[in-house]
């Protein structure tokens, strides 16, 4: 399959990530927001029409679950949207392009002190987690939590509905990341790598690598919401083309 530019930002669009015990909503045609356990409405999609009514409809989202923060993702061609916002006193959170990538591609070389596992055990679930942990932050995943996803891990690949790898440096682990499987769509997240091991090629493994299963699993676009300063240059080296932005801006609900 070819993927045109309106594809891809459509693809893109539609990708609306809920963390554990959130509620996503949708309004056809409106909007999609996901209110998440930590007291946050985040608003991943929404028209640039009726700026008062889809507003309206969000702040009463947010008094229903007495949100303290609403996250709003605005893409570049919103600019009145985005306008709009700001007179609400929205704070700009985070800018990150919309990068793609045909699948699939040629090998990718590493250094050879670098190589790639899938998480498909007790242990690289523990060193995916650690890694990540170290990086993003938060709590470890209490033991019950890491049997689930232990258990989810040790699927076979075809009856999951994503996967992860983690990388190693000279056998330690050094990078991880995520993809979520939609349809044709390969939805790459969470990679970040130990900061002591960067600029040793985890990070190029862990992409690689991810890219390689999702083509042996039918997928035929890899997808990212790339951080600007960080992710977005990196994966551009990597062959991966830019469809546009998002921001997301911050601000908090008046309840009345």
């Amino acid at each position: 399959m070819t993927w045109s530019r309106e594809q891809v930002r459509r693809a893109s669009q539609e990708w609306a990530w809920a963390p554990p015990g959130s509620e996503l909503v949708e309004i056809p045609g409106r909007l999609t927001a996901v209110v998440t356990p930590a007291r946050s409405v985040s608003v991943t999609w929404s028209t640039g029409t009726d700026l008062e009514g889809t507003w309206h409809r969000v702040e009463e989202l947010a008094a229903e679950h007495d949100a303290a923060s609403i996250a709003w993702t605005v893409t570049d061609d919103q600019g009145e949207l985005k306008e709009f916002l700001i007179g609400r006193r929205a704070t700009l959170h985070d800018a990150t392009e919309i990068q793609a990538r045909a699948l699939p591609v040629p090998p990718t070389a590493v250094d050879p002190s670098v190589r790639c596992a899938l998480v498909d055990s007790e242990q690289t679930v523990r060193d995916a987690t650690a890694v990540a942990t170290r990086v993003w932050g938060g709590t470890p995943p209490t033991d019950e939590e890491l049997r689930e996803q232990v258990r989810e891990a040790t699927k076979p690949l075809d009856r999951r509905t994503g996967f992860q790898v983690v990388a190693y440096v000279d056998d330690v682990p050094a990078a991880t990341g995520g993809v979520t499987r939609a349809g044709e769509v390969a939805r790459l997240w969470g990679t970040c790598t130990a900061p002591e091991v960067r600029r040793r090629d985890a990070y190029r493994a862990a992409t690689a690598a991810r890219l390689a299963v999702a083509a042996d699993l039918g997928c035929t676009l890899a997808l990212v919401n790339a951080l600007v300063d960080t992710s977005a240059p990196i994966l551009a080296r990597l062959g991966f083309t830019s469809y546009g932005s998002k921001r997301t801006y911050r601000l908090a609900p008046d309840h009345g």
